[in-house]
């Protein structure tokens, strides 16, 4: 019934789709005063908040603190190659752009997926994300909501710690320093208290852009986590780029350490559409589980790794530019059912209030 259901939205979303250039005058005037409005109160709490907390952290007004957005003066192999990881990053909002952004923004994600294997694996959410601009604090820093969905909306302020519950806090981004961009990030992960710093440099060779990043984080209930990330990027042809990936990380309440590796390219056509193809593996040196339908719940443990994922995305802008759409089908191949192939189709919307 609810793979049903998924069809069924699929289907009436493609329709909207197609029909975008038979919308009468009198509906995108609608759309668009719809969208003005609902942009313009989203501004006005932006400023409440931010005169708020202008009024009671009492900051001075001066030019140290003062970010100014970078001016690219030369065409050179650096400046080409970031220009166009940061394009791809951001037309796909990616995990890697969502992290380090300090651009402000409101993103509304309806998503479905289904699975072949597993009908428990099926999920259809509603995720939300917020980064609030401060512009008295000049853009220094940024309010933040994240991991909020349809599923924990009620858990806010929870104290259930078995609960993915949302984040609500306070990012900071750092000048740079010897070429590290630092964040650092306060708030809460339901009742308890945490704080975040991310690290991230780049180097140039040849026609690759390497970037690193490090990131710690701990939560007041005792929990550690840290991880290590690093990107290597090189443009192939117009708007498109070529990406190897690697992480590692640890959690305290986890044993062991997980890693994933992969391969993306991002190729984009024109402005309103472009594709990633990506091919990725996920592993652990302690990874516990258990089979599906396997009527012995014990864990079972295992080194190395335990998955393989292929995926293939396409996206597009419809109806309006902050408006998206996402169709992933993929396979893979997990230790969890015996590494035989598990097909998977996802769709996504994007309503996204930000600059694009």
């Amino acid at each position: 019934m609810r793979s049903l259901k998924i069809i069924i939205f699929i289907s009436l979303l493609l329709s909207i789709a197609n029909a975008q250039d038979t919308n009468t005058s009198s509906d995108e005037n609608y759309i668009d005063t719809w969208h003005k409005l609902t942009t313009e109160q989203f501004k006005n709490v932006s400023e409440y908040i931010d005169d708020k907390l202008f009024d009671i952290a009492d900051f001075v007004d001066t030019e140290d603190n003062v970010t100014t957005d970078k001016v690219i003066t030369k065409e050179d192999k650096k400046e080409k190659i970031i220009r166009k990881k940061r394009h791809a990053d951001k037309f796909f909002l990616s995990d890697k752009y969502i992290s380090e952004t300090d651009d402000p923004f409101l993103r509304i994600t309806p998503e479905g997926k289904i699975n072949s294997k597993s009908s428990n694996s099926d999920k259809a959410k509603l995720k939300i994300r917020v980064h609030i601009p401060l512009s008295k604090s000049k853009k220094r820093f940024k309010l933040f909501i994240g991991n909020l969905s349809n599923d924990n909306v009620n858990d806010v302020l929870s104290d259930d710690k078995t609960k993915s519950t949302p984040e609500i806090g306070v990012n900071y981004f750092s000048p740079d320093y010897y070429g590290i961009r630092s964040k650092y990030s306060l708030g809460v992960h339901g009742i308890y208290p945490f704080a975040r710093a991310r690290y991230a440099t780049d180097f140039i060779f040849d026609n690759w852009d390497t970037e690193y990043v490090q990131t710690f984080e701990y939560f007041s209930d005792d929990k550690f986590e840290e991880k290590t990330q690093a990107y290597f990027d090189t443009v192939f042809a117009n708007l498109s780029l070529f990406r190897v990936y690697a992480e590692r990380g640890t959690k305290e309440k986890s044993p062991g350490m997980s890693y994933n590796a992969g391969v993306v390219m991002f190729w984009q056509p024109s402005d309103k559409d472009g594709l990633t193809i990506t091919q990725a593996i996920a592993g652990s040196t302690k990874y516990r589980y258990t089979k599906t339908g396997d009527v012995n719940t014990a864990l079972r443990e295992y080194s190395g790794i335990n998955d393989y994922i292929t995926t293939i995305t396409y996206r597009q802008s419809f109806y309006r530019k902050w408006l998206f759409y996402e169709l992933e089908p993929g396979v893979n191949f997990s230790i969890v059912d015996d590494y035989k192939p598990n097909y998977s189709l996802r769709l996504k919307i994007d309503i996204f209030y930000g600059k694009l």
